[in-house]
């Protein structure tokens, strides 16, 4: 059996398969282009990559350890660690890249003010937090 599609029917039927595929596209693509510019070590891919997927908790972790290894700014590194904790609360690496970029800023008293929705993670974060010791 043919369905004749002639004229307007025809455009609309090519409309209605044509955009949600092209959002489909679009919104993949971001994602993709935000993966690849989060795989490179540099400054300016990581941005992108945060640019492109604010909601994305591990780039911005990567991010923040760009800032605490090789830029050496422990005020940036602390902000892009609170944000991936805040994305992902349930991800250890972070809240412990948090506290030590913290030690490293010399915040030591904003250890006590994580959320509480954290519950007992603060009080093992706190003691993790008394046994680092850095090298000054």
């Amino acid at each position: 059996m043919v369905i004749p599609l002639e004229g307007r029917k025809r455009w609309l039927f090519a409309l209605s398969l044509g955009l949600p595929l092209l959002g489909y596209l679009v919104l993949g693509g971001k994602e993709f282009a935000a993966s690849h510019f989060a795989a490179r070590p540099d400054l300016t891919s990581l941005e992108r990559a945060v640019r492109l997927s604010p909601g994305n908790a591990d780039y911005r972790h990567r991010l923040g350890r760009y800032f605490a290894f090789v830029a050496s700014d422990p005020q940036s590194a602390t902000a892009n660690f609170q944000v991936a904790t805040a994305l992902n609360p349930h991800a250890a690496r972070y809240w412990f890249d948090l506290a030590s970029a913290q030690q490293v800023a010399g915040n030591q008293k904003e250890i006590g003010r994580f959320p509480s929705n954290v519950g007992c993670r603060r009080l093992r974060l706190q003691r993790a937090f008394e046994g680092v010791s850095l090298p000054r």
